[in-house]
């Protein structure tokens, strides 16, 4: 038993040392981070809001943008319809983890309505309760960059 309490005395000297040198170098990962939004950051912060004063510059980042996210969500609901109409012939599905792929990255809103359009993966529980928390927060930060951009780019 003597044995024992001296191992387990060990053991936690042992993570204390541990512990300390991980608290310094959680320490110094903090002041690297703070002196590098001092002096890299901020100082850049006045060229980051002249770019915004390029009108074509900001008017192709819209477009792109847009166009990303519009391609996505065509894609999520194209792929809903598809991978119904491959469940009704037995064939070769998608698979639910490129479905919920296609989601994360910015299809959402086209997945959700080709959930219910197309009445697919409504009874499955990850997507019943993941598309439409995916569909409220990329609607949110989609309307929320689109509307900055296009502020920016028409205004």
């Amino acid at each position: 038993m003597e044995n024992f309490k001296n191992i387990m005395y060990r053991t936690g000297q042992v993570l204390y040392i541990i512990w300390i040198y991980i608290y310094g170098a959680l320490c110094s990962l903090g002041k690297w981070i703070s002196e590098y939004f001092k002096n890299v950051i901020l100082p850049m912060t006045p060229t980051m809001l002249k770019f915004f004063s390029n009108h074509t510059a900001n008017v192709i980042m819209f477009s792109l943008v847009s166009g990303f996210f519009l391609i996505m969500n065509i894609c999520a609901f194209c792929m809903f319809g598809s991978d119904k109409k491959k469940a009704a012939r037995k064939a070769r599905r998608i698979s639910e983890s490129r479905l919920m792929r296609v989601c994360v990255f910015g299809g959402a809103i086209g997945g959700m309505l080709g959930m219910h359009l197309f009445r697919h993966k409504t009874m499955k529980r990850k997507f019943k309760i993941c598309v439409p928390i995916l569909f409220i927060i990329q609607l949110i930060v989609q309307s929320f960059i689109l509307g900055f951009l296009g502020f920016w780019a028409f205004f």
